[in-house]
């Protein structure tokens, strides 16, 4: 079991402290490719908690950065794609979506082709966070 030290300034900017944190990078260094069963046994686990009536949560955190092509970018899409809900910080929105601005890309996971995906958040900092919904319509909810 992994711990970890978020650690937070008076302007709400984190870091994350961790064994893991003093190890090689990116994660699994040396690991570009996820063997087929395992993104199979992964989405299929997704899929039984939601057909169990779970809601799925996704926050693709602060590695998002090594997951922005091949197969990693492929595992992102499919996790994210079967979540109900993703949470991302607004740095980890800019790596998975390629937009600075919160809101924009947080319609872009809600707009996916084919994502369940119902609500996003983008946490930003000392100023809140921002929640956009898809259905009915979709609203955009600001905190802070």
């Amino acid at each position: 079991t992994l711990v970890c030290f978020v650690l937070v300034d008076p302007h709400g900017k984190h870091a994350f402290c961790s064994s893991y944190d003093f190890g090689p990078w990116p994660l699994l260094q040396g690991v570009n490719t996820l063997p087929p069963a395992v993104m199979q046994l992964v989405q299929a686990a997704l899929q039984e908690a939601s057909r169990a009536g779970a809601a799925v949560l996704f926050d693709p955190g602060p590695r998002a950065y090594t997951m922005k092509s091949g197969s990693r970018r492929h595992a992102l899409d499919s996790v994210m794609n079967l979540s109900d809900v993703v949470l991302m910080t607004q740095e980890e929105a800019v790596e998975v979506t390629g937009l600075s601005d919160p809101q924009a890309a947080a319609e872009a996971v809600l707009s996916r082709p084919g994502a369940r995906t119902e609500w996003c958040v983008v946490k930003l900092g000392a100023q809140g966070a921002l929640l956009v919904t898809k259905s009915p319509k979709q609203h955009v909810y600001r905190g802070g």
